[in-house]
């Protein structure tokens, strides 16, 4: 054969290749389409009606709120062309999202997919770790649906230190538009860090509807980040603060409907900067906690009537770990100055130096001018127990309970200690 006739000859078979390849692959793909309608009908879930099927996936989510990208939503994703087809058609199981940050490049697409699916379904995000900006752009491409959001940084190293060696618990990006579903709020950092706190006040700006903010552990704010103007949270009913920051944040915001306030660890609560947020806001608070408070000044101390006189509309006060000095001289002036108090309740972990009789008897005794006022329920809760106290010191809480208000003392179990001595061993 000549070498023309040759060329033909090749291009004719593979022309006849092309042909029978598409044959094959048309094949396979029938082939496929078969085996799925086939799966489809061995799989009951696929025989079942979506919303049933729907449901069954959602009761497969974990119970600890703590849904990771790597287990039961893949799962869900992998098994079958039919299970996925359940899944992506389910948006709330695309409604909350724990990531465990850094993730691995291409993640922002994944995490675009999710988030689609979820469709308009209010969405729960929880980031842990070094915040990533592509992470946060991408989450702020659906902010409109966002409800809930909980950042956490407590595990950050300096090398995860930017924006001028400032840590950026944002990543330093902004949402461009109002996030007018966000209701609630949380950071969990670490004091030791040096961060920048501009970007979570422009998120405070951007979120009118904010119902619970909480800083657990957050580093002090740079004087430059204090906003010239307090950030007005018109919505604010419950915020919670710990750490020696918290005047700081305090500061920084009014909450003029605010009726949940909760110090962790703070040094001193009548600091000028925590009566100033109170007089700016005058919130109609229902709720105070005032937990793991350091030995106060005696000269902050005299400062606790006109922190009380700020707070009239009080009904519920929760003291943890004052000392006991402190939280008697507190007491003996509540019924004078929060007229409106109705439950008082008191916890001590005494387990490192536990309170000596004299102690509780002063603590039962300034409870006495509870009696007479509104205060319906006392609760003192006592971790290890009234251990080494004498029984005219119980009689005395016995006591508070004749004139008709609840007065219970109980360890951490709940076991009343005043109906019998304490008999347990540590």
């Amino acid at each position: 054969m000549s070498e023309l006739e040759l060329e033909a000859l090749i291009v004719k078979v593979s022309a006849d290749i092309e042909r029978q390849t598409e044959v094959l692959q048309g094949l396979q793909r029938n082939k496929s389409h078969l085996h799925r309608r086939l799966n489809a009908l061995r799989d009951p879930m696929a025989r079942l009606p979506l919303e049933i099927a729907a449901e069954i996936f959602l009761q497969c989510l974990p119970s600890d709120k703590d849904p990771r990208p790597s287990d039961t939503h893949m799962l869900l994703l992998n098994v079958c062309h039919a299970w996925t087809d359940i899944a992506i058609s389910t948006p709330r199981l695309w409604a909350e999202l724990y990531l465990d940050l850094p993730q691995p490049e291409g993640f922002p697409e994944l995490l675009q997919k999710w988030l689609q699916w979820a469709r308009t379904q209010p969405l729960n995000i929880s980031l842990d770790g070094y915040v990533d900006v592509r992470v946060v752009s991408t989450i702020w491409l659906h902010s409109h649906n966002l409800t809930s959001l909980h950042v956490d940084f407590s595990d950050v190293t300096v090398d995860d230190y930017y924006e001028d060696g400032h840590y950026n618990a944002l990543g330093g990006a902004i949402p461009q538009e109002p996030l007018l579903c966000l209701e609630e709020l949380s950071f969990v950092g670490r004091t030791s860090i040096d961060m920048s706190w501009r970007s979570i006040f422009e998120l405070l700006r951007l979120a009118p509807n904010l119902v619970d903010l909480d800083f657990r552990s957050m580093p002090r704010i740079r004087p430059l980040d204090v906003p010239k103007e307090p950030v007005l949270l018109p919505n604010l009913r419950k915020f919670s603060s710990s750490g020696g920051a918290l005047a700081m944040h305090l500061q920084c915001i009014t909450a003029p409907r605010l009726e949940n306030l909760t110090f962790r660890s703070v040094k001193n609560p009548c600091d000028d900067k925590i009566l100033s947020f109170l007089r700016r806001s005058s919130p109609p608070l229902r709720v105070l906690e005032l937990a793991d408070c350091s030995r106060i000044p005696d000269s902050d101390l005299a400062q606790l009537p006109e922190f009380l006189s700020l707070l009239p509309t009080m009904d519920h006060l929760k003291l943890g770990n004052w000392g006991i000095g402190d939280a008697a001289q507190l007491i003996r002036i509540l019924p004078e100055r929060v007229p409106n108090l109705r439950i008082l309740e008191l916890f001590y972990d005494d387990s490192n130096h536990p309170a000596s009789d004299p102690k509780w008897n002063m603590l039962a005794t300034s409870l006495r001018v509870c009696r007479g006022s509104r205060v319906q329920s006392i609760r003192l809760t006592v971790a290890l127990g009234l251990i080494g106290v004498k029984d005219n010191t119980r009689a005395l809480f016995r006591e508070l309970g004749a004139g008709g208000m609840d007065v219970r003392v109980v360890d951490d179990d709940g076991q009343d200690l005043l109906s019998a001595p304490t008999t347990r061993n540590y």
